[in-house]
């Protein structure tokens, strides 16, 4: 499995608007030149990431085993 792809396993998309909002004072340290949250707390973030890379693994998974099925 390429490392890109190795991380925990999230098989529920996360649902932003369970997700708290970003703190003010994070929103104003961010704004100089930093990635915006879009007002999400970097958990969603971090949720969403592992939700896409659970996708993604299964993806290659088919895809591997249909190039040389075992």
């Amino acid at each position: 499995m390429p490392k890109f792809l190795q991380g925990p396993t999230w098989e529920e998309e996360p649902q932003r608007d369970k997700y708290g909002n970003e703190a003010v004072q994070d929103m104003v340290e961010k704004r100089d030149g930093n990635l915006d949250n879009e007002g999400k707390a970097g958990i969603y973030w971090e949720h969403l990431m592992e939700y896409e890379q659970t996708q993604l693994r299964k993806v290659y998974a088919e895809a591997m085993s249909r190039q040389s099925p075992r």
